[in-house]
């Protein structure tokens, strides 16, 4: 990955790689690209654009180049809109013999965000604290800029997004890899002395056991005739430092401890012994087979759903379905307006609103300017308002007739006489009851009529 060496490509180079990137050229026997080579995705999406006739109109491999169409056989405009966009994703030439990712490793990654970041404050590209030089460092015509505390957690956040985007690479027969060397910090106030994965500082070596599946350790102990053993251990243990080394499985039975290889005769070493137990293929073929007897030995229920009958599509459909149609507004009856009922108490100058019984108080509006009719007396709401008995309201003298009377038409009463719509009534300090139309504001006069009309 470092031959992709030109200036400011660390951060690039190591994300895409995580996600299965490769150099679009490389050479095959070392592994060397050019210092700025393309990447190119393990997948490739392609968009074919139609017409509403399903007339193809182009195929391309962006979202950005979709764009208005003209369709030779409708002999019309289409634009983005009134496409129908089909995606296509398929694997990328080259990728068709990668079954696995081997990232060798984690802790030479984080070393190489420093040193990008070393590079880019001394250039003014990044701010922050000084480091602990208090200023840049000038070799030639490179100038370095150092390290603060915001580069190193600035990098092991890159280190947990590298692994986690691994993840998602497609196409794997096994998962990705990581390596990186071993670290020995403190936790717990200096008391238990741990070991784990070597990052940017030591801050997530604790926390970074659970960004992965399996973590395993390689190791080289002594027997006792002092013959070397190389030894990957699959399980955490303490080392006679007494240093607590973080490691697990994810194997669903008792997997061994370590995995050995015979011990190496300083004197006359077999080449033949070598890496016969002590590899990770030997542990995936554990895993594997684990997980067989754990199935085997499992206890088959007869109606218990099995994989086969699992869904595998999930979501509804977008679709725009009609609605049922509003029923007919019902026929008004007679001496009503509409759902509103126009038989109501009377509002006597000066007593206080009447409740209809049932609902709430129905609540006389101020009196209206020149030009209008007066205050009108408005019921409650069709949904509380209930049958009331008339009350007769004394007799009131009405407003003077203004200088330019309007037309008013006839205002009808009720079948049981009444009131008419129309009593003239003092004002009220609270507001009409919602669904009324309130009057202008004290101050604004009524619209002005043409003459004549």
């Amino acid at each position: 990955m470092r031959t992709r060496s030109a200036e400011g490509l660390a951060f690039e180079t190591c994300h895409l790689a995580s996600k299965g990137y490769w150099p679009k050229t490389i050479n095959p026997e070392t592994g060397e690209t050019n210092p700025a080579v393309q990447l190119v995705p393990p997948v490739t999406t392609k968009y074919d654009c139609y017409c509403r006739a399903d007339h193809l109109l182009r195929s391309v491999p962006t979202v950005s180049l979709i764009v208005p169409l003209f369709c030779s056989v409708c002999k019309e405009m289409v634009t983005t809109d009134k496409m129908r966009i089909a995606e296509t994703v398929k694997q990328t030439k080259g990728f068709e013999s990668v079954g696995g990712e081997f990232f060798d490793g984690l802790t030479s990654m984080c070393g190489w965000f420093m040193g990008e970041l070393d590079i880019s404050r001394g250039h003014g590209n990044i701010g922050g604290e000084k480091p602990p030089l208090g200023g840049p460092v000038k070799s030639g015509e490179i100038v370095f800029g150092g390290n603060n505390r915001a580069d190193y957690g600035f990098a092991q956040q890159r280190a947990y997004q590298l692994v986690h985007n691994a993840l998602s690479i497609p196409n794997l027969m096994e998962g990705p890899v990581f390596t990186a060397l071993p670290d020995d910090v403190t936790e717990g106030g200096g008391q238990l002395p741990i070991v784990g994965p070597k990052l940017s500082g030591s801050a997530l070596t604790a926390d970074a056991l659970q960004w992965f599946g399996n973590a395993v350790e390689a190791r080289i102990v002594q027997n006792d005739a002092g013959w070397d053993v190389r030894r990957l251990y699959l399980s955490e243990f303490v080392d006679a430092q007494n240093r607590r080394h973080l490691l697990k499985n994810s194997g669903p039975g008792t997997l061994p401890k370590y995995l050995e290889d015979p011990p190496i005769n300083p004197l006359a070493p077999d080449p033949k012994a070598f890496f016969t137990g002590f590899h990770l293929g030997h542990f995936f073929k554990l895993l594997d087979q684990a997980l067989r007897d754990e199935l085997a030995g499992e206890t088959q229920v007869k109606d218990a759903p099995g994989i086969s009958s699992a869904p595998g599509d999930y979501g509804e459909a977008l679709t725009i379905e009609p609605g049922t149609a509003a029923p007919p507004p019902a026929t008004a009856a007679p001496g009503a307006i509409g759902a509103l009922p126009l038989a109501q108490p009377a509002v006597t100058p000066g007593a206080p609103p009447v409740a209809t019984p049932g609902g709430p108080p129905v609540m006389a509006p101020r009196a209206r300017k020149r030009g209008q009719a007066g205050p009108v007396t408005m019921p409650a709401p069709a949904a509380i308002a209930q049958p009331a008995t008339a009350t007769p309201a004394p007799a009131s003298p009405s407003p003077p007739a203004p200088s330019a009377p309007a037309a008013v038409p006839a205002v009808p009463s009720d079948a049981a006489g009444s009131t008419p719509v129309g009593q003239a009534t003092p004002p009220a300090a609270t507001p009409p009851p919602l669904g009324t139309l309130p009057p202008p504001p004290p101050g604004m006069r009524p619209p002005q009529k043409a003459p004549g009309s």
